[in-house]
């Protein structure tokens, strides 16, 4: 493989059939772990379902096509990380911006 180039940035031929692996591979190939790979599949919106096939129907086994399923993933807005909402965000738009601490002098202590 030439330095500064990974598997991800070289053309495919899409002539060749993709390749069918099971979640535990797609996983270590993407890596995510596998709460993160059903959170995205049960979520409707998301399309998953429609990339990954279940073999045989009704079982429950899922296949995932790696081509699809890398493109699925490119082609998905990203999230932000969680407590990174535009508020928190510093000028250069990492975490670290300035934030009121909930016990500064103006907060007031439920009774």
């Amino acid at each position: 493989m030439l330095p500064g180039v990974n598997e991800t940035d070289r053309p495919r031929d899409t002539s060749e059939p993709d390749v069918f692996v099971s979640i535990d591979e797609a996983c270590r190939r993407f890596g995510l772990s596998r709460r993160t790979f059903y959170r995205m599949l049960s979520d409707p919106s998301g399309g998953l379902t429609a990339v990954v096939i279940r073999v045989p129907r009704g079982t429950g086994h899922i296949r995932v096509p790696v081509r699809r399923f890398e493109a699925w993933l490119r082609a998905r807005p990203r999230r932000r990380p969680r407590g990174t909402s535009p508020e928190t965000l510093g000028e250069s738009g990492r975490t670290g911006g300035v934030l009121e601490h909930p016990t500064g002098p103006d907060h007031k202590a439920p009774v």
